[in-house]
């Protein structure tokens, strides 16, 4: 099972895209991030934090924020 389709099809509407991801996720391994970096292309600002588990991390608020302001 792949999500490159899904994330190509997502890549075509020009839809800029912030993702995070964490090197320990349990839930959705590491390795899968390299299908959007792969057909994300410019439209992905990709940020990676060390630990953090599955969970939204107090360090992603700055990323997010300069990716909403640009």
């Amino acid at each position: 099972y792949s999500n490159a389709p899904r994330v190509a099809a997502l890549h075509q509407t020009g839809v800029h895209t912030f993702l995070a991801w964490t090197k320990d996720d349990p839930m959705i391994k590491y390795p899968t991030s390299e299908v959007w970096i792969e057909n994300m292309g410019s439209d992905l600002v990709f940020y990676t934090a060390e630990k953090g588990g599955h969970t939204i991390l107090d360090e992603y608020a700055d990323p997010i924020l300069h990716f909403l302001n640009t």
